[in-house]
């Protein structure tokens, strides 16, 4: 003890650390060595849906405003004063081709009437004295060229027709055909005083009293067809391809009440694509005509707006997924036999909703429709109750 008292502190120091380090070398030669575990991997719980391939045809929607096919300024093609306006003559009101509008008074056009019928009259006896004048004429003439005959003189064409008398004729049957065509036109102006509907329709408006005083510039009525109402609804021009003209659409609205749960739509036609794009956005335009549209229940009235359903042609034995599931475009993950795997599809149509596949889909494909965020190809899977 005494000697380690005088050995030198640096030396004593070395020493302890040295045996420090014995001691600890001997510790981790003799402690017993960790077992490597192997982790299994975790199955992912999913959900899938069966692949089938079918027949259907793509559709999407679109909207447009309804317009009427006619609609009219009406105005009377006579002047005069207002005599009677018939009572169902009101906005709002449907009346059919033919129906009693308004009266203009008929006073000043019967008259007129009966002062043409005079003159047609007149006209009448007119040609009929010149045609007895003509037969005397003819009389004459024939006696007249018996003597030409027997001293061989002959008469040009234009003397015999001055000697019968020709152009008084022409000219008495020109002024009777005159006096009938103004007669005619006074009849058809007593009937215009008639004011009737051009077509089957309603009445939008009115802007006539009793009394009004009209021309033939005043607008009384303003009329819209109902036999077929137009929209216009705009689709992209990469769907006309695939569009089926011949198709009917279904034109609906959204506050429409359900028939059997289900919502209610009206059939509509296709009428032509219009030869112009939209300025806006580029783009195409369809006419669409809805027929009989105020027989409809529930009705569609002008300036609706309607959603539109359109349809395209059938794509035929092809697997239809919704276009949510779609990654990167055109790629979709599945599951076979409970692994995961990344396909790649040749897609024939895809809208905006649905996406129709040709192939790329594998025998016993599974389509996935969870979420899983990060996965890999060939993570295992477990099923949801249920699903097989």
């Amino acid at each position: 003890m005494k000697r380690l008292k005088q050995l030198p502190t640096s030396l004593i120091f070395i020493l302890i650390l040295v045996l420090a380090l014995g001691i600890a070398f001997i510790i981790i030669k003799t402690a017993p060595k960790p077992e490597r575990k192997i982790v299994p991997i975790k199955e992912r719980l999913v959900e899938v849906i069966d692949l089938e391939r079918s027949d259907s045809r793509p559709s999407w929607l679109a909207g447009g405003e309804v317009s009427a096919a006619q609609q009219v300024a009406f105005s009377s093609q006579v002047n005069g004063r207002v005599a009677n306006i018939d009572a169902s003559a009101i906005p709002g009101a449907f009346l059919s081709k033919g129906s009693h509008l308004a009266q203009l008074d008929p006073q000043d056009f019967q008259l007129q009437l009966i002062q043409k019928e005079a003159s047609v009259t007149q006209a009448q006896a007119d040609l009929d004295v010149e045609l007895g004048q003509g037969r005397v004429a003819l009389q004459d003439f024939n006696t007249s060229h018996k003597s030409r005959r027997l001293s061989n003189k002959k008469s040009s064409e234009q003397d015999k027709a001055l000697i019968l008398r020709e152009p008084q004729k022409k000219s008495k049957q020109a002024a009777l055909l005159k006096a009938q065509a103004e007669r005619d036109t006074a009849q058809l102006n007593l009937q215009r005083t008639q004011l009737t509907m051009p077509f089957n329709g309603q009445i939008i408006s009115r802007s006539l009293s009793i009394g009004s005083q009209v021309t033939a510039a005043s607008v009384l009525f303003n009329i819209a067809n109902s036999d077929e109402y137009w929209l216009q609804v705009k689709v992209a021009k990469q769907y006309l391809p695939f569009l089926d003209k011949q198709a009917n659409v279904l034109v609906g609205q959204s506050g429409w009440p359900l028939k059997e749960g289900k919502p209610t739509w009206h059939k509509a036609k296709i009428l032509h694509v219009l030869p112009q794009v939209d300025m806006a956005d580029r783009q195409a335009i369809l006419l669409i005509a809805i027929q009989n549209p105020l027989a409809l229940q529930p009705n569609i009235l002008l300036g609706d707006y309607v959603d539109v359903q359109l349809f395209g042609h059938v794509i035929s034995n092809a697997y239809e997924i919704s276009s949510q599931y779609l990654i990167d475009e055109d790629s979709v993950w599945v599951v076979n036999d409970k692994e995961l795997y990344k396909r790649k599809l040749n897609i024939a149509y895809q809208g905006r909703e649905k996406v129709w596949v040709d192939s790329g889909f594998h025998a016993g494909d599974q389509l996935l429709i969870s979420k899983l965020g990060t996965i890999t190809e060939g993570t295992p899977v477990r099923f949801s109750v249920g699903v097989k």
